[in-house]
């Protein structure tokens, strides 16, 4: 039987877009890059309407490097 709740990972991912003030193009841009992994960064930065290493930063900071969150979330303000 499928289950309503999302998995821990998406619970991870859902946690640390709400612990950072974004813009909806980040988050729609960062969302895009957790869904289609075989496109680079620049692509979807372009798509968006951002900058590439804006969006790297973000993506590293909130995704792999999770302690960094905070570095993220202050330069957002």
């Amino acid at each position: 039987m499928p289950r309503a709740l999302p998995s821990s990972s998406a619970a991870f991912v859902l946690r640390q877009m709400m612990g950072v003030k974004l813009t909806k193009p980040e988050q729609l841009a960062l969302v895009d890059c957790l869904v289609h992994p075989h496109r680079t960064h620049l692509e979807i930065a372009e798509r968006h309407g951002i900058d590439r290493a804006h969006l790297q930063d973000l993506y590293f900071d909130l995704f792999t490097v999770p302690e960094r969150a905070r570095a993220a979330q202050n330069r957002s303000k």
